[in-house]
């Protein structure tokens, strides 16, 4: 069968879109008749530009990086200053989706959200890996992506299908009533730790030399990032339109190892819980840590883990988990939404051609 090629431009190339470009040299067999090429790709700094209909070679642009340079300065392609400037090259001819692995910014959307209205604007697909466009501008976004062109699975624990399942298996008609879970790994990471006699110092330290905690966890630590991903769950999921200011949010730092020790004894065990609760206007949305039983679903999310709880009228109380331990998971979840968005173009094509096939036949 003839491949059907998604081009990507590739906004950030952190760890999520350099490890979705290792797995996409690992898998193309595994993912035929889709072919992924790399068409475009910026960093921090800049990037290069696929020009004359070719490619930019993929483990090319891992070696350059690897070695610790700019994608500025790769060999191959035309220099763009940023993000934007890479999608005007391209031109709404020139790439399929773009892929957003850039920094979360909660002030203005950034880069991120610019960018992914220009690429939905303009009849491309985004594949969203940054919460903060999502959890700025919703709406909007969902708006101008539809017929499948807006993806971010990833956005929300990773690797765990959360909006897919939640979207379109659950809320397709049934009533979501209430979501709850741990969606932050490293604030789970932390207080097991500390339930194991650490300080929170000394956990939230542990996280940082492993790599799983950022340089500044706050977001992580402080709640706003499980709340970003609330706000996410309640739009897409619940179909509520729901914003970051309206959730209740506490983070973990005045969990002490005491209270910890205290709430064992109970058979119970502390984590940073989200919770939205549909209401008649609305939904009820917090974020905070609390004492669950030992031996609930909830509690039973331990260490890296994540997890969900969606209670609905159709399908009664669903829980999902994951246990993620690198970056490996998050960038399959967005090669799952590439392939996803592929795969319904491909699908069209083809009924196209049929359609086609059987009016010249008619003639």
């Amino acid at each position: 069968a003839a491949v059907h090629v998604i081009r990507m431009a590739l906004l950030g190339f952190g760890a999520v879109n350099r490890t979705l470009l290792e797995i996409v040299i690992q898998k193309q067999k595994r993912i035929l008749p889709l072919e992924l090429c790399v068409v475009g790709a910026v960093d921090s700094q800049g990037g290069r530009v696929a020009t004359g209909g070719a490619s930019l070679g993929m483990q090319a642009l891992l070696d350059h990086k690897q070695a610790g340079e700019s994608i500025v300065f790769f060999g191959e392609g035309e220099q763009c200053s940023d993000g934007l400037e890479m999608l005007e090259k391209l031109g709404t001819e020139g790439y399929d989706v773009l892929v957003d692995g850039s920094l979360m910014d909660l002030e203005t959307g950034g880069v991120g959200l610019a960018a992914a209205r220009r690429a939905l604007g303009s009849g491309c697909a985004a594949v969203l890996a940054n919460k903060g466009p999502l959890v700025m501008a919703y709406d909007e976004l969902a708006s101008l992506g539809l017929g499948g062109r807006l993806r971010f699975s990833s956005t929300v624990c990773g690797g765990l299908p959360v909006v897919n399942v939640g979207s379109r298996d659950v809320g397709f008609a049934a009533d979501v009533t209430r979501v709850t879970g741990v969606f932050n790994s490293t604030s789970n990471y932390v207080l097991k730790q500390m339930g194991e006699g650490n300080s929170f110092e000394s956990a939230l330290a542990t996280a940082q030399e492993l790599g799983i905690a950022e340089a500044d966890p706050s977001k992580d630590i402080d709640g706003w990032d499980t709340a970003c991903k609330l706000v996410i769950i309640v739009n897409s999921v619940m179909g509520i339109p729901a914003q970051l200011n309206q959730v209740d949010v506490c983070g973990i730092r005045d969990i002490t190892p005491e209270m910890i020790s205290q709430a064992a004894e109970r058979g119970e065990v502390y984590k940073l819980v989200a919770s939205a609760v549909a209401t008649a206007d609305g939904a009820d949305l917090s974020v905070e840590p609390k004492a669950v039983p030992s031996d609930s679903f909830v509690g039973g999310i331990s260490g890296w883990m994540m997890g969900v709880v969606i209670m609905s009228d159709l399908f009664e109380e669903m829980s999902l988990k994951i246990d993620e331990t690198s970056v490996t998971p998050t960038a399959g979840a967005v090669l799952r939404d590439i392939c996803h968005f592929g795969q319904a173009e491909l699908s069209h094509k083809r009924i196209a051609a049929a359609a086609a096939a059987a009016a010249v036949q008619g003639e």
